[in-house]
């Protein structure tokens, strides 16, 4: 979600969801570094709570239980932020200009249009 959002503002380079090493989604060995730091950034605070509801004697103050209990909110802040962050100072593959990007109102450039007329067009002939 923040990729989308916040890293390409709405943008989404259509065909290349479907595709595999020459895409701008396919990261290192498939794996996306920055989203695997911002998972674990987003666990970390978390954790205090969690450790304390399994063993209350390690002396982990009560407070940290209160943010396990909004886990799901705190973890997907502190994660995208950590995303929006690291996009910021690691930027992502831009999208290409090559052929169109659809945006989340569903619109498509007229470039595609001239695509889809020519398949058609060719499809008529044969």
């Amino acid at each position: 979600m923040a990729e989308v959002f916040l890293v390409r503002k709405i943008n989404i380079a259509l065909p290349d969801l479907y595709m595999r090493n020459n895409s701008v989604y396919w990261y290192w060995k498939g794996v996306n570094p920055r989203a695997v730091a911002a998972l674990i950034l987003g666990v970390v605070p978390t954790l205090p709570g969690f450790i304390r509801n399994i063993n209350p004697k390690l002396g982990i103050p009560v407070g940290s239980t209160y943010v396990t209990a909004v886990v799901y909110p705190v973890g997907a802040l502190t994660a995208g932020l950590s995303f929006w962050l690291l996009s910021t100072i690691f930027p992502p593959i831009p999208l290409p200009t090559s052929y169109s990007t659809v945006s989340y109102t569903g619109s498509i450039d007229e470039e595609d249009t001239k695509e889809k007329d020519l398949a058609t067009s060719s499809i008529v002939a044969v």
